[in-house]
């Protein structure tokens, strides 16, 4: 369970260098978690980088930070969904925590920059933010975009010999045959989306809810 994140602190000054490179070592396994520990930067562990900084110059860096911290960070673990309440938002080790109005920023900006989708907006209270924007709890996010991985899955399905054959989305999710690739435990409804891109490019053909034909060259 999740410690409640702490009081909000007064405005601190970010770190002295906003723009240091975050890790690389997104490498995806066949688990839904790597095998290491992610390797989080210097600046998770300073207490200004969990408060919003008023400074808009400076906000603007904090917020690119932590979208570049979390697209490493679900890369290395191969998370598609974040919700507010997930524990990267809060760091134990210097009792700090993200409010969750900021939170739903970081989402919120993701989204525009099409790294992210809000997950079943509707279905949730009306929250907006103080632009009058609406927002949510929870996204997909896409370390790689459904672009990159259609021709991931296209690429399998070349390496495997599959043109022309049926599979389940169960089969490519979870099944035996798509253990070791890259989108091995994909987020089901993620899934379906890249399909439909493949299926737009002409490489496949959806088959109700549950399958699709991988077409021929």
């Amino acid at each position: 369970m999740l410690s409640p994140p702490p009081p909000r602190d007064q405005p601190h000054k970010l770190i002295e260098d906003p723009h240091q490179s975050l890790p690389s070592n997104t490498s995806l396994r066949s688990s839904s978690l790597a095998s290491s520990a992610f390797n989080f930067p210097k600046f998770y562990s300073l207490p200004p980088f969990f408060t919003r900084q008023p400074v808009m110059r400076t906000y603007l860096k904090q917020l690119h930070l932590w979208e570049q911290l979390l697209l490493s960070y679900a890369a290395h673990y191969r998370i598609y969904c974040l919700h507010v309440k997930h524990g990267v938002f809060f760091n134990e080790t210097i009792h700090r925590g993200l409010e969750m109005g900021f939170i739903r920023d970081i989402f919120l900006d993701l989204v525009k920059q099409q790294k992210a989708e809000w997950i079943s907006l509707e279905d949730t209270p009306l929250m907006f933010n103080d632009e009058g924007e609406r927002v949510g709890d929870e996204i997909r996010i896409y370390w790689k975009n459904k672009e990159e991985w259609a021709t991931e899955i296209w690429n399998w399905v070349l390496e495997t010999g599959r043109e022309g054959s049926v599979c389940t989305i169960y089969e490519l999710r979870e099944g035996e045959t798509s253990e070791g690739s890259s989108f091995h435990g994909m987020d089901l409804d993620m899934m379906k989306e890249v399909l439909d891109v493949l299926e737009r490019r002409g490489k496949a053909v959806r088959m109700g809810e549950e399958g699709v034909k991988f077409t021929r060259d």
